[in-house]
């Protein structure tokens, strides 16, 4: 969600979100990067349908980005601008698919779409926005309690046999932050172990300092 608000978010304040976006995460044209719009971006959410219009808007914004040969696009909740696939099938049995996808396409109520397609590998890993949880393989039955991990903390599971979800956290750069104070590391290893730590930025303290200086006065 790079603007507050959905079909009333004006295209000047969507391309000054689009800059900051740039200068927070998009250093070099080199390296490959994955961006996904949000129901804010291109409509999809509640009362507000997607639209063509802003769906064409976001490819524009970001249709110069290098993309790897593997990496495919599905429909998961309705229409988009670029090429569909409906075979993901792995090159090799090694491979893990993941999903990378705004909404959770696993949540307590059911699968977001069919759960053939998402259950047809052993090797998967959902990462989403919006939750903040490990979501269990059958997706019909909350977790025991949200997934919590602290700054430098580390989550790892070995041994992939069923799907993995990862609610990683909202970014702050949206509310007017100048800095974001915190960005979380994958790590996907051959033998299907994943690591996922939660990074610091070096200048969080500064930051968090000046919040409690405010507060104080």
């Amino acid at each position: 969600d790079l603007v507050e608000g959905e079909v009333d978010a004006l295209d000047i304040a969507f391309y000054h979100a689009i800059e900051r976006l740039k200068q927070f995460f998009i250093s070099s044209h080199a390296l490959p990067y994955f961006v996904i719009p949000g129901d804010n971006d291109v409509g999809g959410d509640w009362n507000d349908p997607m639209s063509t219009e802003r769906c064409e808007r976001f490819k524009s914004a970001f249709g110069h980005l290098s993309i790897p040969k593997r990496l495919k696009f599905v429909r998961l909740y309705g229409y988009v601008p670029w090429p569909q696939h409906n075979d993901l099938s792995p090159a090799d049995d090694s491979d893990v698919v993941i999903f990378l996808s705004h909404h959770p396409i696993i949540t307590p109520y059911g699968a977001g779409f069919p759960e053939a397609y998402i259950l047809r590998w052993e090797q998967k890993i959902g990462m989403s926005e919006k939750i903040h949880w490990i979501v269990p393989p059958d997706a019909r039955h909350l977790p025991v309690g949200s997934f919590q991990l602290q700054l430098d903390g580390v989550l790892e599971r070995s041994n992939l046999g069923k799907l993995v979800q990862l609610g990683v956290p909202s970014c702050s750069y949206r509310s007017g932050q100048s800095s974001l104070a915190a960005y979380g590391l994958v790590q996907i290893f051959r033998n299907r172990t994943i690591r996922y730590t939660l990074l610091p930025l070096p200048n969080r303290w500064p930051t968090l300092y000046l919040y409690i200086f405010m507060l104080i006065i």
